[in-house]
Order: C-alpha cells, then structure tokens, then sequence
C-alpha cells in the first residue's frame, strides 16, 4: 500500500487531475486494485471500531473523535 501512496492518489476529496484513461490505467492493474481494496477494508474496519467504541461510552461516533484526537 505504501508504494502507491506515495506515487498515487488511491482516493480524494480533491478534484481529480488524471485523465479518464489515466483512471482506467489503474484499474487495470492489479497491485493499485489490491492496494485500494485493503485501504477499504482497514477504513471499514476502523469505522466498525469507532462506532463500537462509542456505543460503549454513549457517545456519538463524531464526538468520540472529537475526545480521542489530539
């Protein structure tokens, strides 16, 4: 994963800069595709966690963030 974050952008809020064809270059190829997948998953499962965690306070996952981030 850190091969491509360094050299590409795997998602953004920003404005995207590449061309369509750009885009489809990296869907194409494996090792970006298995790299954005893991960075799916490892957001998904911190998501998973948070909202766990803020259950077991009774809090909100927003305010939990809010208490844990420095």
């Amino acid at each position: 994963m850190q091969k491509f974050a360094q050299s590409s952008r795997v998602a953004s809020l920003k404005e995207a800069t590449t061309s369509p064809r750009e885009q489809l270059n990296h869907l194409a190829n494996a090792e970006y595709t298995v790299a954005a997948t893991e960075m799916l998953n490892a957001s998904a499962r911190e998501q998973l966690t948070l909202e766990e965690l803020a259950a077991c306070i009774g809090l909100s996952p927003q305010k939990t963030i809010t208490i844990i981030s420095p």
